[in-house]
């Protein structure tokens, strides 16, 4: 449970998609953010199926360059774990400063919102973020014994939080045309083509999948991550 609330806090579907609707909804409308969501679901889906297959069969911290070192030619299977391993890497300290960053605005954006004579200022955020990232080292390291209780609670929250939201907005916002939902494509971004604007507007889409590898680095901390039947087969 404490893992699927890790990977529910890493991925912030709904949320990341929420807080970067207006990106999609310039470039590529309404149309754009439904079908790109739907797009970039099926790709994440699609490879993580097979890298769910690998761990399962290797759990282990290092993921996708151990497994690459696994099946890939031996001539060079040294090179591409080596650029994997450093491609993962890359990823996940732009997912943690991009996260740091986006919650840091977020509540500057709360303050401004409640105080009215607050003036928000670059480096306001910019120590809101290092609040949030030294946070963040706070619990994994300090109170790290309390991190599953922490991840179990995002899950909840996760989970309740989208019907919080979800459900006044159906209720008391405004409904529009269903063909202008699913068939307005915009180019509020002055792009040459619509199909241009519609994969630069998928930025907030992929930004809500990105981490779904996260629950692989930890799997060989779980009590028996092999499944019976890779025991069986061995």
């Amino acid at each position: 449970m404490s893992i699927l609330g890790f990977s529910c806090t890493v991925l912030i579907t709904w949320e990341a998609t929420l807080i970067l609707f207006l990106s999609g909804f310039q470039n590529g409308g309404p149309a754009g953010v439904i079908y790109g969501f739907l797009l970039v679901w099926f790709g994440t889906l699609s490879v993580f199926a097979t890298l769910s297959e690998l761990v399962s069969m290797a759990p282990t911290s290092g993921g996708q360059y151990h497994w690459v070192s696994m099946l890939a030619p031996p001539s060079s299977s040294k090179f591409l774990s080596y650029i994997t391993g450093w491609l993962t890497v890359g990823g996940w300290q732009a997912a943690v400063a991009s996260g740091g960053f986006l919650t840091g605005t977020l509540f500057q954006g709360l303050i401004a919102l409640t105080v009215p004579n607050y003036q928000p200022k670059s480096w306001h955020g910019t120590l809101l973020f290092w609040a949030v990232i030294f946070f963040a080292v706070f619990v994994n390291t300090v109170i790290s014994n309390l991190l599953p209780k922490f991840e179990g609670l995002i899950l909840i929250l996760h989970i309740l939080g989208f019907f919080a939201i979800m459900v006044p907005l159906v209720v008391l916002g405004e409904h529009g045309n269903a063909s202008n939902v699913f068939t307005l494509f915009l180019n509020g971004g002055g792009w040459p083509t619509q199909g241009i604007s519609f994969f630069v507007g998928l930025l907030g889409n992929v930004f809500a999948f990105i981490g779904a590898d996260g629950a692989y680095h930890v799997s060989n901390c779980l009590p028996n991550p092999i499944p019976w039947a890779a025991l069986t087969m061995t």
